[in-house]
């Protein structure tokens, strides 16, 4: 179990880490809980209580300066998404800027609500010109 300050996430996962010249990390695990310290999850899926199953994989540099790879669920959504951890954590820190974070992503959902309308059979992608 990995702990932290509420920026990387109380995580159980079992997988695979080999560094040289490229660091390979493949992660299968689960986390209990939504960050608090992370921007907010929509209903239903913030109110869930259940837990978050992912699979994260990297092939790169050992800066993690490349893209990573993070599918996630929980109860009948799916997340699937590639991304670079340093756009993604400036995203975070910044309190104005877009509402997407810089990733390609895919979300499918059978249901969310936001600002107060309640959305059905929901698939959202999210492209980022900079992972072309």
């Amino acid at each position: 179990m990995l702990r932290s300050d509420g920026s990387i996430p109380n995580f159980d996962a079992n997988g695979a880490f080999a560094i040289g010249r490229r660091l390979v990390l493949r992660l299968d695990g689960r986390m209990p809980a939504w960050p608090e310290a992370w921007p907010a999850l929509p209903a239903p899926i913030g109110a869930s209580r259940s837990p978050l199953p992912f699979r994260l994989g990297y092939v790169g540099a050992p800066d993690l300066s490349e893209t990573i790879e993070l599918d996630m669920a929980r109860d009948a959504m799916r997340f699937e998404s590639r991304f670079r951890l340093d756009d993604v954590l400036a995203w975070i820190s910044q309190s104005v800027g877009s509402p997407l974070p810089p990733l390609d992503g895919r979300l499918r959902a059978p249901r969310l609500e936001i600002s107060g309308a309640t959305l059905e059979g929901v698939e959202i992608e999210i492209d980022d010109e900079a992972l072309k």
